[in-house]
């Protein structure tokens, strides 16, 4: 599944915690599709409060191994071996002295452990990333259910259905019908989603411009020309577009395609906040 939330779909139209910052994705070397997303979103509300870069990196880690040991908790004996050792391997990671060295482990984690292995972790946190998604969208209309609504009975079906969607152990159809329950929406109940998701795009777009004016009036800015334009993107974004273009628009912008940039707006997001 994307890290981002799709712009062509109503039920995942939640603007998550995940995409209103520039995530600290530790990616587990060359293991394929490793990107920690279920452990992202407590870190994302953290990293406002952090006190350094260090501190959100120590509390990124905390938050696999937590995963790692609940993985191990659950394995049958096949793989404790190469559980364990990555859960002592990611230790190392927090216990290290500079981000640098931290960032280095995290890298080189894949290198430790057979294709196999690395096929089965991936395949693991895949499912936890669902399970998280699934979890966020449940949050998100509970909350739907403080307020006054004509459509409680609705929102109030959809929570029973993404917790039954929960226990289901099969990665693909709980997938495959959590994208789908969307299909199952009246108009007026996709209207009454956009509606309520409109303020949170627009805050998320507006945190960005801050952000992008924030690294512009920097003496001698480095990535300037980027920047501008990622800044002109989210403007443009605010403007009287549908909620499905705005949300297409951030998913652009807070994703850009070179890396080089990604990494670097990842590490003054969390340093200027």
């Amino acid at each position: 599944m994307n890290v981002c939330v799709s712009s062509s779909s109503v039920l995942i139209v939640i603007v998550k915690k995940k995409l209103q910052i520039y995530k600290v994705d530790f990616k587990l070397g060359n293991m394929a599709k490793l990107l920690i997303i279920g452990f992202l979103c407590l870190v994302a509300l953290q990293a406002t409060f952090a006190k350094d870069l260090t501190e959100t990196l120590n509390s990124n880690i905390r938050e696999q191994l937590k995963g790692y040991q609940l993985f191990l908790e659950q394995d049958d004996g096949t793989y404790k071996a190469e559980l364990t050792k990555l859960i002592e391997l990611t230790e190392g990671a927090l216990n290290a002295d500079t981000v640098d060295e931290k960032q280095a482990i995290l890298d080189g984690l894949g290198e430790h452990f057979s294709p196999e292995f690395n096929k089965f972790i991936s395949a693991r946190l895949e499912a936890y990333q669902v399970n998280d998604d699934i979890r966020d969208s449940i949050e998100f209309y509970r909350s739907l259910l403080t307020g006054d609504t004509k459509f409680e009975s609705e929102i109030q079906k959809v929570v029973d259905t993404l917790e039954e969607l929960l226990k289901l152990t099969d990665l693909k159809e709980k997938e495959e019908r959590y994208l789908a329950l969307e299909k199952t929406f009246t108009p007026e109940f996709k209207d009454f989603l956009k509606n309520n998701q409109l303020p949170v795009v627009n805050r998320a777009l507006q945190n960005n411009v801050e952000f992008f004016e924030n690294l512009l009036i920097e003496p001698e800015p480095k990535y300037e020309a980027e920047i501008k334009e990622l800044k002109a993107q989210a403007e443009a974004a605010l403007g009287d577009i549908s909620v499905e273009e705005k949300q297409a628009a951030l998913q652009k912008i807070t994703n850009p395609t070179d890396p080089v940039l990604y990494k670097y707006l990842q590490k003054r997001y969390i340093e200027l906040n």
